[in-house]
């Protein structure tokens, strides 16, 4: 009976505050958080515009490749939260726990690169 009272105060609460909803956040290193400001990417940009220009390569997609990396954790798991409607929630992690690395990619024509994954042993 009281798990059925929880339910309905919680649903109340939300009828309430309709701008509000329960999130998971998206975890981020302290490093990748501090590292993601305006000036930062706006930098990042114009020096990629200027390589580009230098090499003539912005009308050459098919010389253009893209690779990234993607760490996925094997230990944490951020709590659900309650946030705004359009809010993207983020929890800062300290980027120490253990890592499966996935790395793909493609170049600028629309082909993809198989994707390689690493595992520690």
């Amino acid at each position: 009976m009281l798990a059925v009272d929880l339910v309905s105060l919680g649903c109340m609460f939300f009828y309430r505050w309709p701008n509000l909803r329960v999130k998971k956040p998206r975890a981020l290193e302290i490093a990748r958080a501090k590292s993601a400001s305006r000036p930062v990417i706006d930098r990042y940009f114009q020096e990629l515009d200027r390589i580009l220009s230098k090499y003539h390569l912005k009308d050459k997609p098919a010389r253009l490749y893209n690779l990234d990396e993607k760490g996925l954790s094997m230990d944490h798991k951020p709590p659900k939260i309650i946030t705004g409607k359009h809010y993207k929630a983020q929890a800062v992690t300290c980027g120490k726990s253990k890592t499966v690395t996935v790395i793909g990619g493609g170049y600028g024509v629309g082909i993809q690169i198989p994707p390689l994954s690493f595992f520690q042993v």
